[in-house]
């Protein structure tokens, strides 16, 4: 990762989380859009990394489903009686967790999420504390493990690291008393390997890093997830909007890798560019929606000129033209 972040020896204790003895984890954070909201491409890249530098944990996934589509491989969720908010087409900083989105609950509310594929040792629930908030519990295969209050003397991103017996199969948060604002659960197994968190929200743009997120709380935030690289992966709604594209696309882009910098200094950037997207020119033929070379091209410049990191998605699955042979049929089928 050369050239998309500071290598100095100085900041690499800010990678390790302050309250894991010893731990030997790294942690990436994927932002992207619709393509990562049900945990697809980033699942797969999540297995593949995992089996070559360890299994550290399923990761970071929402407190409830945003969308019914909404997954986490690995990672089975259901859940009632949230209020939900998340900065998407929104343009004004606003009070949300790590991934971009808030659930605000009373009494009656809960989630459950049940665990799938592996078992995890333990699960850091994310929150906001602030003056006069309520409580919520944690549940071990609907055995009470602990009570947690959110009431503090100042509003603050927190979390509560609550260890798992083991063979837990589910764990559910519930609140009980007050109102509670929780912002994700954070699954993970032993202390040592590798964490890769998807945080995709459905509709979202690059706005979200740009001009959503509260600068302080996700300082806050990033400061506890301590990643080792930052992923943005957006563009795939931006193509919709040729003007945006063609004349503020580029700052905005530029304004989202700012505040990212500030918000975690030191930290590696990789741009990730957007699949192709196809639109109808006719009744057989999907042509390339104009303005996804035309991202990709910007945010390979931005991403030079900002000394990130850059992968162009778009190339690799087959540049021009892949919808619309994707969408034809194979031969002899």
């Amino acid at each position: 990762m050369r050239g998309c972040g500071s290598s100095n020896r100085k900041d690499w204790p800010r990678r390790i989380r302050p309250w894991a003895n010893q731990a030997t984890w790294s942690t990436i954070l994927h932002y992207g859009d619709s393509p990562t909201t049900a945990d697809l491409i980033t699942g797969d890249i999540r297995a593949q990394l995992q089996y070559r530098f360890g299994d550290a944990g399923r990761g970071y996934t929402l407190i409830a489903k945003p969308w019914a589509w909404y997954g986490h491989r690995g990672v089975e969720i259901s859940d009632h009686g949230w209020k939900m908010r998340t900065g998407v087409g929104l343009v004004r900083e606003g009070i949300y967790g790590l991934g971009g989105a808030a659930f605000e609950g009373q009494p009656g509310a809960w989630s459950k999420f049940r665990l799938t594929e592996s078992e995890q040792t333990a699960v850091d629930v994310e929150y906001l504390a602030k003056p006069g908030g309520g409580a919520f519990a944690v549940e071990a295969d609907d055995v009470r493990i602990l009570e947690q209050t959110t009431d503090a003397e100042m509003q603050t991103a927190a979390s509560v690291h609550v260890a798992l017996l083991p063979g837990t199969k589910t764990v559910s948060i519930r609140p009980t008393a007050g109102t509670v604002t929780l912002f994700g659960a954070d699954f993970r197994r032993g202390s040592s390997g590798l964490l890769y968190d998807s945080l995709g929200l459905n509709g979202a743009t690059t706005s979200v890093l740009a001009r959503v997120l509260q600068p302080m709380l996700w300082q806050q935030e990033l400061d506890r997830a301590a990643p080792a690289l930052v992923i943005i992966n957006y563009g795939s709604n931006e193509s919709s909007f040729g003007t945006f594209v063609h004349k503020q696309y580029a700052a905005e882009l530029r304004l989202a890798i700012e505040r990212l910098r500030v918000a975690a200094p030191g930290t590696p950037v990789l741009v990730m560019s957007p699949m192709d997207r196809g639109e109808r020119s006719g009744l057989d033929e999907i042509k390339t929606m104009s303005t996804i070379p035309e991202i990709v091209a910007i945010q390979r410049q931005e991403a030079a000129e900002t000394h990130c990191a850059f992968f162009d998605t778009y190339d690799a699955m087959g540049g021009d033209g892949t919808m619309d042979a994707g969408m034809r049929p194979v031969p002899g089928w």
